[in-house]
């Protein structure tokens, strides 16, 4: 029998830091952390394929940990922006707790509130006593003209429209206040004067709920990458609410590039992403795009109706107060469909971030387990989140992102691993 000769041990520790040496170089080229630990570059491997990579366990615990100093730091003007009203104070008490809790007391972030009306003395005393002391708050009423019918459309006719489309099943549309907020969500919202300061903001809604620590500053994530919008659950829209959404988007995308090829001489034209790519955002949005952006030139494009869940949502300022975004804005405002359909400011945000930013200035949050209603997003991988402990799925808390017939997830995931 032979007796296989023995390995020496140097030269099993030269094959050892030698293999190190390359997981780490590999890992390196992926985007992710740089941690020299075993358990860094074993989870790094796992993610190495994505191109928009989750923040990986708790990246700075030590250096957050310290208020004094994450407040010494240079970090970007942010805020927290709810739309609530005196009656949400019971729902929104737990959720700026939670929010204090899992994020806000280590960052100490400011918090701007906007009503259609003023605030009572109560409300806003709520508040403050639901915050830690010391907190920033800013209490703003948004402006008539921003929560009304437009003077363009005929308000009788609109309300009949409203209690009609009721009738008929279309969610929310009989609520004239919920037309009110599509519309002031979309665009509108950016040009408070409460928020002129500010460049990033982070939508609350009252009642929702997180279950992951945050020890990372999510608005410096944006900004050191270059980000525009952030987002955590993604799902189906209800197609009876925007029959024409998708074709007015498109006749202003016409517009902008008709208008952009007379610029080629004259003034400055307007910027769109390169939507047509492979692999871009529009992909995300639309069915069939290798056929219909880079196939048949007759093809027709047909919304998908994937769209990115805004109450939760982190995003620039400055994107959405910019030439683009507004110009878009006021072309689907003067249409009239916030009102005459019930167009929500989610599908439009996401058909404009296709159209205008594109795949990177978009990041999926993953690592934040989140709760609005029903949906429950969990950080799946392991290795994404920190210190979270979500609670169990039941029949009123949905895992939206495995339910077939609500999320759009596995789309993303196709999109983010080309």
């Amino acid at each position: 029998m032979v007796v296989p000769s023995r390995i020496p041990p140097r030269a099993v520790l030269v094959l050892s830091l030698f293999l190190a040496l390359l997981i780490y170089f590999y890992g390196s080229i992926a985007g992710n952390s740089t941690s020299l630990s075993l358990p860094g570059m074993l989870r790094r491997k796992t993610f190495m394929h994505r191109r928009d990579p989750p923040v990986l366990g708790c990246p700075a615990e030590e250096a957050s940990a310290d208020t004094w100093l994450t407040l010494q730091k240079v970090r970007p003007k942010a805020c927290f922006l709810l739309l609530a009203r005196d009656k949400d104070l019971a729902e929104l008490k737990p959720t700026l707790a939670n929010v204090e809790e899992t994020f806000n007391a280590k960052f100490r972030y400011p918090y701007v509130f906007l009503n259609e009306e003023p605030y009572s003395q109560e409300f806003e005393q709520g508040v403050r006593d639901a915050l830690p002391k010391g907190a920033e708050v800013e209490f703003g009423v948004i402006p008539k003209d921003h929560w009304s019918i437009p003077s363009w459309l005929d308000k009788d006719s609109v309300r009949a429209g409203f209690k009609k489309m009721g009738e008929e099943g279309i969610q929310y549309a009989d609520r004239e206040s919920y037309h009110h907020m599509c519309r002031y969500y979309t665009g509108l919202f950016a040009l408070h004067p409460l928020l002129q300061k500010y460049d990033f903001y982070w939508r609350l809604e009252p009642g929702v709920r997180f279950y992951c620590e945050l020890q990372y500053d999510p608005f410096l994530y944006m900004a050191q990458h270059k980000k525009v919008y952030g987002w955590v659950i993604t799902i189906h829209e209800s197609f009876n609410t925007i029959p024409t959404l998708f074709e007015t988007i498109l006749g202003w995308r016409d517009m902008v590039e008709k208008a952009n090829s007379g610029f080629a001489k004259f003034g400055s034209p307007m910027k769109l992403a390169n939507y047509r790519k492979k692999g871009e955002l529009w992909d995300f949005l639309i069915n069939n795009p290798d056929n219909v952006l880079r196939g048949r030139r007759n093809a027709k494009e047909e919304y998908n109706l994937c769209h990115f869940w805004t109450n939760f949502e982190i995003g620039d300022l400055r994107f959405f107060r910019g030439r683009e975004y507004q110009s878009l804005f006021q072309y689907l405002d003067k249409s009239g469909g916030f009102y005459t359909e019930r167009w929500g400011d989610a599908p439009i945000r996401s058909l404009a971030v296709g159209l205008i930013a594109g795949f990177d200035k978009v990041h999926y949050f993953e690592d934040i387990a989140y709760k609005h209603d029903w949906f429950l997003h969990k950080p799946e991988p392991k290795g994404v989140g920190c210190k979270c402990n979500p609670e169990p799925y039941a029949e009123w808390v949905r895992d939206v992102d495995n339910n077939g017939w609500y999320s759009c997830l596995p789309k993303w995931r196709e999109l983010d691993t080309m």
